[in-house]
């Protein structure tokens, strides 16, 4: 009988749901962070629209063009306003520092 209930322990853990991915407002917050350092760059960026486009987007839709944003908005901040205080690797550890929570990945 133990074994079976190991067996069906190990079954059921592959199953169960998946860790909860960052909230909407994690997401937010790194948005408006994201925003705050354009608009220091440049007040009139084309990026500008497309944090606005993303903040409108549902959760799910955030969830997943969130990776692209993040790209998007790195080389724009270190290659086409590349007088910010910001090089890749100074975004990515301001990132890592104070929007951890991003990096919590769902397993699947």
């Amino acid at each position: 009988m133990h074994i079976l209930q190991h067996l069906e322990h190990l079954l059921w853990s592959k199953f169960k749901s998946p860790e909860p991915q960052s909230s909407s407002s994690d997401v937010l917050a790194f948005v408006d962070f994201a925003e705050r350092i354009v608009l220091s760059a440049n007040q009139n960026s084309p990026l500008l629209r497309d944090l606005n486009r993303f903040r409108n987007l549902r959760s799910d839709e955030q969830e997943r063009d969130l990776a692209g944003l993040y790209l998007v908005i790195e080389q724009y901040l270190t290659e086409v306003e590349a007088n910010t205080a910001y090089n890749r690797r100074r975004l990515r550890t301001e990132i890592r520092k104070n929007h951890s929570e991003l990096f919590k990945l769902r397993k699947v």
